[in-house]
């Protein structure tokens, strides 16, 4: 009880709104049905935070290249990078682990060889 009233007093504190009281409360009860349904709460916290300045940095490199989005891309690391990430988002679907799985299973095992014993 506590806790909460101090999170309430600090959150009205800071501009003098009650909205920022409803945005703490929203944000704390998002937080707690997340840990509640077994969902990780630090990956939303890191996207909460670095949004707003990937998201500033982004306009700016646009502005930069005059809206040219092939920049990103333009040099080999970049290539390799955007590669990688890309990867990386597809293996973590659902339907792509179980699609591999699969064919994974229907491999022969490299740890049963004929001649180990």
């Amino acid at each position: 009880g506590a806790i909460f009233v101090l999170c309430v007093v600090g959150s009205y504190a800071i501009a003098g709104r009650i909205f920022d009281v409803w945005v703490m409360i929203a944000f704390g009860l998002i937080g707690f049905l997340m840990r509640e349904t077994g969902f990780p709460v630090a990956p939303m916290i890191l996207g909460v935070v670095l949004g707003p300045i990937l998201d500033n940095n982004l306009r700016r490199s646009l502005s930069i290249s005059q809206g040219d989005p092939l920049q990103f891309v333009s040099r080999p690391i970049s290539m390799v990078i955007a590669a990688l990430v890309l990867a990386i988002i597809l293996f973590s679907l659902p339907p792509v682990q179980r699609a591999l799985g699969s064919v994974l299973s229907r491999l022969p095992s490299l740890s049963r060889k004929s001649g180990d014993a």
